[in-house]
């Protein structure tokens, strides 16, 4: 079998296409065509420069990337297992929604339906009877819109933003009503049906300095009603215990003023801010200080945020 190797006698140009045949058949897939980069099995070796040092990224067939050596955060692999960076941003789809959270008297929470590709969200926001708007740009789905006025009528809207676009406003905005403000008892002036007269009279009455029936029914009527006001700007409603608010109030044939009307109108302002005053049983003193402390009280719950 000697004679294999005995190319004596062969044209010249047949004998260089042989020995390139023959050194490209060493060479093993993937690797550099001097095969600088690879070991005599063909494998990747330590000094493959896009190699780990322990080669387990590497792969035959030479891509620059794979599952166990992926692209850099703003690559994508292709199935060739190449990288590219050059990937088309797609423009965000999809119809908006928004949910209430919670509202107060000068600002309104609200969470909004997640828009496909969309990286921001433009929320914008005006008085329903008006055109002119504002906005709040978020990353997140939850946003609360502060600065509104009380008792007043808003539209919201939205959508969503990446580099390549927006989705379009969802197509009927969100319509949601802040809390009413409720202006504090005064002692010195009307608070409704009582006139101002009548009030400060009252007000003498429980400080010890009038006389007691110079407390007119209306006044009460008056402190029912500023509660029922209160309770309705916070969106909460009338705890019955003890009276409905009907049955907790006056009239000009029914002025007595009992155990449970005072503990009805009592635990309604103590279950959301405390009195300090226990629960009154028929026959119990109700000492003057007892109705300036429940107005004080009233006060300090409406500064509650």
């Amino acid at each position: 079998m000697e004679f294999l190797h005995d190319y004596s006698g062969l044209p010249q140009s047949l004998l260089d296409s042989l020995r390139s045949y023959r050194g490209a058949a060493r060479a093993p897939i993937g690797c550099n065509a001097d095969t600088s980069d690879c070991s005599k099995d063909g494998v990747c070796t330590d000094s493959s420069p896009s190699c780990k040092t322990d080669t387990s990224d590497c792969r035959t067939d030479g891509a620059s990337c794979s599952r166990d050596s992926p692209c850099s955060s703003d690559g994508v692999c292709r199935t060739d297992g190449v990288c590219t960076y050059d990937i088309p941003v797609v423009r965000p789809s999809g119809t908006g929604k928004i949910t209430l959270v919670s509202v107060t008297e000068t600002s309104v929470t609200i969470t909004l339906k997640s828009i496909s590709n969309a990286n921001i969200y433009h929320v914008v926001y005006r008085l329903a009877s008006e055109t002119a708007v504002k906005f709040v740009d978020t990353y997140s789905t939850t946003v609360t819109i502060t600065g509104l006025s009380p008792g007043t009528k808003y539209a919201i809207n939205y959508y969503g933003i990446n580099s390549a676009g927006n989705n379009g406003f969802m197509s009927t905005p969100f319509y949601v009503t802040t809390l009413s403000s409720v202006k504090k008892w005064s002692w010195s002036a009307s608070n409704g049906s009582a006139s101002a007269a009548a009030t400060r009279a009252a007000y003498s009455a429980v400080s010890n300095r009038g006389r007691v029936r110079d407390f007119s029914y209306v006044v009460w009527n008056d402190m029912a009603d500023k509660v029922k006001e209160i309770l309705d700007a916070k969106n909460l409603g009338w705890n019955t215990r003890f009276l409905s608010f009907s049955a907790t109030k006056m009239s000009s044939g029914d002025r007595t003023l009992t155990a449970a009307r005072f503990n009805s109108l009592r635990y309604n302002i103590g279950l959301h801010y405390s009195t300090g005053i226990n629960t009154v049983s028929r026959g119990d003193i109700v000492y003057g200080w007892y109705f300036t402390q429940l107005t004080y009280c009233m006060n300090q719950w409406i500064d509650q945020s």
